[in-house]
């Protein structure tokens, strides 16, 4: 029997060639491109990423409210304002009386104990903490293109700490020597009085103000203007009170416009200047 192989192709039929049969039409998913170059991209290529929320890739404006450093002291002077209430009710009730009284003869054998000031030192430091909260916002509100990411908000704010601590300081010496050359002791001591219970209520009011600015970014605007009215009304009342006890006759007048371009206006311009500048120091350069 000869070689043969056998294959597996069919046998012709007649003399008619075998056609080959055509290949079914199977319909395919759309083809994948690259979003950039727009090559298509094969199977193995294609990787399923979900898409990042728009929050994540705008970076956040640093805030008070979203600085561990900030949160802790504004917290800490609150929590000694609560500790300090209960030995320093007495001068609590008597705020108004302090800010508005100018009776010479009840003061005459008043002695300021130590509890008194001790809940002052914690109120002026209630009064700066919330004040430079309020002048860093202030600052991002004007100049919202030099707060960035890599702003350091607690240094900033502790800067602006100890410069409204100086400024404090420099209008109580201020104040003690003026009363020193123009007025007796107990006219100072009342003159004085007025200032530390209108700055003492100052920092009461701006607290709730300065957390509402944080916790509210669209009410900003309303709380600074709301914390710049009740700072000029602090030192209307302050500067009324003033007069009410040095202005004695026309002649006095004089005098008390000096004082209040001098000491009241002029300072308080230079200061908010200053703290402005101080937040530019501490802000990235751009």
């Amino acid at each position: 029997m000869p070689d043969t192989i056998l294959t597996s192709t069919p046998p012709l039929v007649g003399d008619s060639i075998r056609q080959p049969i055509a290949p079914l039409k199977i319909e395919t998913l759309p083809e994948w491109t690259d979003t950039v170059t727009h090559a298509p991209v094969s199977m193995t290529q294609r990787t399923l990423v979900a898409p990042s929320p728009a929050s994540d890739n705008v970076p956040r404006t640093p805030s008070p409210l979203h600085d561990n450093g900030t949160m802790l002291l504004a917290l800490a002077v609150v929590f000694l304002l609560m500790v300090t209430y209960g030995s320093g009710r007495k001068y609590f009730s008597n705020l108004f009386h302090n800010m508005f009284s100018v009776r010479r003869r009840e003061n005459l054998f008043e002695d300021r104990t130590v509890n008194e000031t001790k809940i002052l030192i914690v109120l002026f430091a209630n009064t700066g903490v919330f004040i430079s909260i309020l002048l860093y916002q202030a600052f991002s509100f004007i100049y919202p293109e030099r707060v960035s990411a890599d702003s350091p908000v607690f240094l900033t704010i502790l800067a602006l700490l100890a410069g409204v601590a100086l400024f404090y300081l420099m209008q109580i010496g201020l104040y003690y020597l003026l009363g020193y050359v123009f007025a007796i002791k107990i006219e100072t001591k009342l003159w004085l009085d007025g200032f530390k219970a209108s700055q003492s209520l100052l920092g009461i009011i701006l607290a709730p103000v300065a957390f509402i600015a944080l916790l509210l970014p669209g009410a900003t605007y309303a709380m600074l203007v709301v914390a710049a009215v009740a700072y000029l009304a602090a030192r209307l009342v302050f500067v009324c009170k003033g007069f009410r006890i040095f202005f004695n006759n026309l002649s006095s007048l004089h005098y008390f416009i000096l004082y209040l371009c001098g000491v009241e206006i002029v300072p308080v311009v230079l200061s908010l200047a200053g703290a402005m500048q101080i937040c530019m120091i501490f802000q990235p350069s751009l």
